[in-house]
């Protein structure tokens, strides 16, 4: 438990020291860059709940496109 306690303190502290030299452009992309992180797990995991290949159902069906891919009949 010290242990872990000393390892977050250490740890924290040369975050700090790294945000402390960093411009504010550059804290901007690191917050920007983090929010994009942990919002795509959530997107990838919905992905693939409903991917065609998962689900048996074909591509073309599943798209959303208004178009169709079987010939039309005259």
């Amino acid at each position: 438990m010290t242990g872990r306690l000393a390892y977050l303190t250490v740890t924290n502290s040369f975050a700090a020291l790294r945000l402390l030299s960093m411009g504010d452009r550059d804290k901007d992309v690191e917050i920007l860059t983090l929010r994009h992180q942990m919002a795509m797990p959530a997107c990838g995991a919905q992905e693939h709940e409903s991917s065609p290949a998962l689900s048996g159902t074909p591509y073309a069906s599943t798209n959303g496109s208004t178009t169709s891919t079987e010939p039309t009949k005259p």
